[in-house]
């Protein structure tokens, strides 16, 4: 009886806090507010209860289910849809084509007209999410990891870095671990060591210790690693940060290397432009001479 009533409680509690965030958050950032909250304590028997609670009401129900995000696993697929161009006149088909060769799309690297550039270092792929989100709009370079980063995948990093002159500013978001500050001071020496790409600035944005007592998370025994160097005496998550915070962690460091004149200006003329483009593009449009089809 006391287990089924936990059980009731724990998906309860769990349809209140996703309705506070507008992100899907994973089971584990869940877990992580129940613990700070004092609801539940914090040890692995606990986490695999509450992660098979959660299985198994999300089998039950599908809507509640859509509400999490696991990033870690992902089906990758292309849908289209397939056009029967045979169908359509060929004075149609060319017309457009005129038209669209006259008037290409254009488009622009926002980085570009910027003076500096905001380097984003994730440690955690299941919180990629958060951060593309409160990213958006705005430019930005997001590398992440799932642990350490391939060389392959800094090798494109450098590809966006390269040859560029500007203030290039790096902040790292990873776990309070050892291997959370392996990642970090790898990807860097690395970068600087092999591919040459020096950052004008490193902030070490989230976790950090002060963070973790001014906002008292949870804590974890120190684990037994072979990254073990830096004597910490215990390691906490990044998911343990509660997630309005972390997304504004997040725009805190656009808005350090951000300009909203310049944005601003670059919206203003791209607005005129394709104000104008479109103008012209229907123009051409209605020239296109319907009566033989």
């Amino acid at each position: 009886m006391v287990k089924e009533f936990k059980y009731e409680w724990l998906v309860r509690r769990t349809k209140d806090l996703i309705k506070e965030y507008t992100d899907k958050l994973t089971i584990r950032q869940i877990y992580y507010r129940l613990v700070v909250n004092n609801e539940i304590v914090n040890n692995r028997s606990q986490y695999v209860y509450f992660d098979k609670v959660l299985t198994e009401a999300r089998q039950k129900d599908l809507i509640l289910a859509d509400y999490f995000e696991d990033d870690t696993r992902k089906i990758y697929h292309n849908i289209y849809i397939d056009y029967p161009y045979w169908q359509f006149s060929k004075i149609i088909e060319e017309s457009i084509d005129q038209v669209k060769t006259h008037y290409p799309a254009f488009s622009y690297n926002e980085c570009l007209f910027q003076d500096k550039i905001t380097v984003i270092l994730l440690e955690k792929r299941t919180l990629r999410r958060i951060f593309e989100s409160a990213l958006q709009g705005f430019p930005h370079i997001l590398i992440v990891g799932g642990g350490f980063n391939s060389f392959t995948q800094m090798l494109e990093a450098r590809k966006l870095m390269i040859n560029d002159n500007r203030e290039m500013n790096l902040h790292c978001f990873g776990d309070f671990d050892d291997s959370g500050l392996l990642i970090q001071n790898t990807f860097l020496n690395q970068m600087r060591k092999y591919l040459k790409i020096h950052f004008t600035n490193v902030t070490r944005v989230a976790l950090t210790k002060n963070q973790i007592e001014e906002y008292q998370l949870p804590t974890n025994p120190s684990k037994e690693s072979t990254h073990s160097k830096y004597n910490l005496p215990y390691f906490v998550e990044l998911d343990a940060l509660e997630p309005t915070l972390l997304r504004s962690l997040v725009r805190k460091c656009i808005d350090k290397n951000f300009v909203p004149e310049i944005w601003n200006k670059i919206q203003k003329a791209m607005k005129y432009r394709n104000r104008r483009l479109k103008t012209k593009y229907f123009k051409e449009l209605r020239k296109i001479d319907l009566s033989k089809i």
